[in-house]
């Protein structure tokens, strides 16, 4: 009698700690049911400061990060790190479901020329917080005051085809009305 009890009560243990912990998955999938992400990163020269050994190249650098999920994150660091700045620039932010946010930072700073790697992070604010897929991640950016964003196009390109297509309405115009 005694072995029969104690087969049951070790049965209703398993059940109830597999029934419990298939319930706690669901319940923290509902409530961690979004997904962060860099959808862009661009930035913008702004000036060079000093000369020498001592210059200084200063950039506007924006991050649009968006939540595709269907539920609001808890507080997101997003942090831009370079090898020169040892404390990393850091804004934290709560998403909405569906919500897409741009961070700026401007005037941000670096020493010397040429390219600068700079790191892009993001990450949940709360360290007990479990850092996964959906909630964090990175993206690499190299900025250069030569190959600034924006500056990728052909320069007046687009005033040039506006004046090839008034060219082209007014030949078309004056045929017209021969």
């Amino acid at each position: 009698m005694k072995s029969r009890m104690f087969t049951l009560l070790l049965i209703s243990f398993l059940f109830f700690g597999v029934f419990s912990n298939i319930l706690i998955d669901i319940c923290s999938a509902e409530d961690k049911n979004y997904n962060i992400s860099i959808i862009d990163v661009s930035y913008e020269f702004v000036k060079t400061v000093g000369s020498g050994t001592q210059i200084f190249e200063y950039f506007n650098i924006n991050v649009i990060l968006r939540n595709f999920g269907s539920a609001g994150s808890e507080d997101i660091t997003i942090e831009l790190v370079d090898e020169d700045n040892l404390i990393p620039l850091t804004k934290t932010y709560e998403f909405a479901a569906g919500e897409s946010k741009t961070f700026i930072y401007d005037d941000y700073v670096i020493s010397g020329t040429g390219d600068h790697p700079i790191t892009i992070n993001f990450y949940p604010t709360n360290n007990s917080v479990e850092k996964t897929q959906y909630n964090s991640g990175s993206r690499a950016l190299v900025v250069n005051k030569e190959v600034s964003s924006g500056e990728n196009s052909t320069p007046s390109f687009e005033f040039i085809t506006l004046l090839v297509a008034i060219a082209a309405i007014l030949l078309f115009r004056k045929k017209i009305k021969r």
